[in-house]
């Protein structure tokens, strides 16, 4: 727990010290860990395995969390789209000991209605799309939501993608506000020096990995010296055809 917190004023009157007294307190340990299903034709012990925390270990959140996860992902790709993974943790403050229950239940049935996509000034929303985990009338799954939006930050062509879920037009149905910032997603390179056997030389390098905004990496490339010259273009389409197949082609010409 937190004892109390207080900010002073540094000498130089231009910042602040920041000081929290903190009570670390007894650690607990795990007296039992159980997953209870009520899901028919799912029993709780085929799940047991998926808790990376046994009877005796230090009380650990982040393995907590990390259960939930696995038990949902495991449980939904089973079929199971509305189940919900619910943790119940029981302290003993004499024993200082903690009892695990997950909880797996089904929950209410939720379907995405729209997707909706805002802030791609230059990207394409069907670069967007393709990185979505669900679909307008897919049931809607939480863990999907969290995969889409890492998904959108690996693409490296915006800041800080977000997915607001939104009420939509029925009690059943929900609204995935995704609303992107773009970033500059070129690069260029310039470069000199001297070789024996070209002797002396530019390089010149400029490559963009979202080009006109269709998700395709282009680059293009020139090295100009006193006894040669190199000239290379690459193209690189990471969903040819619309389907997750990388496809491209590199020009070279050397003298």
């Amino acid at each position: 727990k937190i004892d109390s917190a207080t900010a002073q004023l540094a000498p130089n009157r231009k910042s602040f010290y920041l000081t929290f007294v903190v009570t670390e307190g007894p650690r607990y340990r795990i007296s039992d860990v159980a997953v209870n299903s009520s899901i028919r034709h799912l029993p709780g012990a085929t799940l047991r395995p998926l808790v990376p925390i046994s009877k005796g270990e230090i009380f650990d959140g982040d393995a907590i969390a990390s259960a939930v996860k696995a038990i949902s992902t495991r449980v939904q790709n089973m079929g199971f789209a509305f189940a919900q993974v619910e943790p119940d943790v029981k302290q003993d403050h004499k024993t200082h000991t903690a009892a695990l229950t997950f909880r797996v239940i089904e929950g209410p049935r939720v379907y995405v209605q729209r997707i909706s996509i805002t802030g791609n000034t230059r990207t394409e929303d069907s670069v967007i799309r393709r990185q979505m985990e669900l679909a307008e009338g897919d049931p809607f799954n939480e863990t999907a939501v969290d995969t889409s939006k890492q998904n959108l930050k690996n693409l490296g062509y915006f800041k800080n993608p977000k997915i607001k879920v939104t009420p939509g037009s029925a009690p059943d149905k929900v609204i995935l506000d995704t609303r992107v910032d773009e970033q500059a997603t070129g690069s260029f390179s310039l470069g000199g020096g001297y070789s024996t056997d070209l002797g002396a030389l530019v390089n010149l390098g400029l490559s963009q990995n979202n080009f006109l905004g269709t998700g395709i990496d282009t680059s293009i490339s020139g090295l100009l010296a006193q006894r040669g010259t190199q000239f290379n273009l690459g193209v690189t389409n990471p969903y040819f055809l619309g389907r997750n197949l990388i496809a491209g082609v590199d020009l070279f010409r050397t003298n």
